[in-house]
């Protein structure tokens, strides 16, 4: 909320996707969720309402793990997953 009433903004430039994994496979009833760990090298920058950047101006690179659960029922026609959760990972890979 702070973010928003400041105008402060990210951006994130995706340079390269170091490794994927399947995190976990569950399912619950007919609800299948499956969690994908994304191992990749980002420059973050924050910038501020006027687009002066005010976190990271030498965009270095960070190397980034997110984790993204996607589910579906499997009992539908439907072939799609849906992305359900997103979080980044604080531990190292």
């Amino acid at each position: 909320d702070s973010w928003e009433e400041n105008k402060i903004s990210i951006e994130t430039d995706l340079q390269d996707i170091q490794r994927v994994d399947v995190d976990t496979i569950e399912v619950n009833n007919l609800q299948a969720s499956i969690a994908v760990r994304f191992k990749s090298l980002q420059i973050r920058t924050t910038l501020d309402e006027s687009g002066t950047i005010i976190e990271n101006p030498a965009k270095i690179s960070t190397s980034i793990t997110d984790i993204w659960t996607f589910t579906r029922r499997i009992d539908s026609e439907d072939p799609n997953w849906y992305l359900a959760a997103t979080r980044t990972e604080t531990t190292a890979y």
